[in-house]
């Protein structure tokens, strides 16, 4: 009878033990399972953070494409600006020439009209002086 019990006894500690053993690997299924799913949703941490810094670096990029365009052509313009002016300043000192240049050319007419009226002038006094010299012999 005593090696009955003892028989029994075992089984039922072998029963504990396997039952606590079953348990135990159950655990530890669990807490793999558990791991593997931090570690997934880790992973896709992780994933979003380097597309969103992939993304800062691309919107970085095209900022400073869209400045440094914007720079040129603000270079660009004062470039042209700078043209503009020079030929304003070339077309002024143009036209103020040629307004002397017109002048001087008027004047030159107004005295060659005079020189020829005083021409006339004397031509006729000198007629006269002659119809009168002529008038008197």
């Amino acid at each position: 009878a005593a090696e009955e019990e003892e028989k029994r006894l075992r089984a039922a500690a072998r029963a504990v033990q396997e039952e606590a053993a079953a348990k135990e690997a159950m655990d530890a299924e669990k807490r793999r399972q558990e791991l593997a799913a931090f570690e997934e949703t880790l992973k896709a941490a992780e994933d979003e953070k380097s597309k969103e810094r992939k993304r800062r670096r691309k919107e970085e990029k095209a900022r400073a494409r869209a400045q440094a365009a914007v720079e040129e052509e603000q270079r660009l313009r004062s470039i042209v600006m700078g043209e503009v002016e020079r030929f304003k300043e070339k077309v002024a000192q143009k036209t103020a020439r040629l307004a002397k240049a017109s002048a001087r050319a008027e004047e030159e007419e107004r005295a060659r009209m005079e020189a020829e009226r005083a021409a006339e002038a004397l031509a006729r006094a000198q007629r006269q002086e002659e119809e009168r010299r002529v008038a008197e012999a």
